[in-house]
């Protein structure tokens, strides 16, 4: 495989130091040739040399020098990892290798000689973990990705990095949830939204989470963030309403829902608009949204029965105030526009005994005595 970083140069600037002072210390002069074979192997794609050449450097080295034998170490696993990252080696992976050495040269730089370098190492082994977890998701082995993200995780946390990676947790709960982990999944959604980015499923699945456990608040909580998070987002949207309702917070319910239909014009949206002002006694817009409704679809049972319904009551309220002609007039007109959604229904469903009787009784007050003895037949 094609090097595609610039490694070489790495070794070069890391080595230089370390190469000058053993040139200038007869006593660490084998190192130094050692290390220039070592280099050499690499170089030359010899790695089975190149790792049969550092194994053999191991009982070698003074505690004195082990923080550079440590960086430098870890900088050809890089190297190896960086030329061909499915180079196969017994035991750990390259990066975790290259990692061990890290948190060894770490532990002997007792005086933080080597502190600038280590966290330079640091930083490339953060990036070669999250660069090998992308790939291992895209082949869809999720193990091996999840290890890598939760390594890159680990080094954000070190004290020389502390960096908080929100992209990460989001990448870090998406793998977990493929491998079915949900515990370890909503953990890192809380991390994530935590950090105010989450991706509208993952809310509604820790919301969902909360529900199940009977934190209402808590999935309260989540819902909102998340629809601050994602204010286009008609599935959270929708869930959020849905709690609301089930709460009976109408006000908060049609307050989300007033703003979905403005994305969404669905009919189960308007007619549960409609049903929400109908529960207010707002006849205009209840009347408003079961139209819309049955306008989006013509089959929509429920605002048929809702609007026949509220035309249906309010013509039997003004036949019980007053039996003047305009009044009798305007309920007769109220009467034919709950027949027509009634008779609708009717056509979908002949088996609603509700819709049946108020048919009837709609023919009986409009002096229909043939169609009341029709209707009256389908009553059980």
């Amino acid at each position: 495989m094609k090097n595609i970083y610039p490694s070489f140069f790495f070794i070069i600037l890391t080595f230089l130091p370390f190469l000058i002072f053993a040139q200038n210390n007869k006593e660490n002069m084998p190192l130094a040739k050692d290390w220039k074979h070592i280099i050499s192997f690499v170089e030359q794609d010899s790695l089975s040399k190149a790792f049969k050449a550092l194994d053999s450097l191991d009982n070698s080295v003074k505690h004195a020098y082990a923080p550079q034998y440590y960086i430098m170490k870890a900088v050809v696993y890089f190297d190896v990892f960086e030329r061909d990252s499915m180079a196969k080696l017994p035991g750990d992976s390259l990066l975790d290798l290259a990692y061990g050495n890290i948190l060894k040269a770490i532990d002997t730089d007792t005086d933080s000689v080597y502190k600038q370098v280590i966290t330079k190492l640091l930083l490339r082994e953060g990036s070669h973990y999250l660069y090998q977890g992308v790939i291992d998701f895209n082949r869809r082995n999720y193990q091996n990705a999840l290890h890598s993200f939760r390594q890159a995780e680990k080094i954000n946390n070190h004290p020389f990095i502390n960096l908080e990676d929100t992209i990460l947790y989001f990448t870090i709960a998406q793998t977990a949830l493929k491998l079915k982990d949900t515990s370890l999944g909503i953990l890192y959604i809380k991390k994530s939204l935590w950090h105010n980015y989450a991706s509208p499923d993952m809310v509604i699945l820790l919301a969902n989470h909360y529900l199940t456990q009977g934190k209402k608040d808590s999935a309260l909580i989540t819902l909102t963030k998340g629809w601050q998070l994602n204010p286009q987002s008609k599935d959270i949207m929708n869930e959020l309403a849905n709690f609301y309702l089930k709460e009976k917070n109408y006000q908060e319910a049609k307050n989300v829902l007033l703003t979905l239909s403005k994305q969404d014009s669905s009919d189960v949206i308007m007619f549960t608009l409609g049903s929400i002002f109908d529960y207010e006694n707002d006849v205009n817009k209840a009347e408003k949204y079961y139209k819309k409704a049955i306008k989006t679809n013509p089959n929509n049972k429920d605002a048929l029965y809702n609007l026949g319904l509220l035309y249906y009551k309010q013509a039997i309220d003004l036949l019980r105030k007053s039996n003047d002609k305009k009044t009798k007039k305007k309920a007769l007109f109220l009467l034919d526009n709950s027949e027509d959604n009634l008779l609708k229904y009717f056509n979908i469903d002949k088996s609603n005994q509700p819709v049946i009787k108020m048919l009837v009784s709609i023919y009986k007050l409009k002096g229909k005595r043939r169609k009341e003895k029709e209707f009256s037949k389908y009553l059980q």
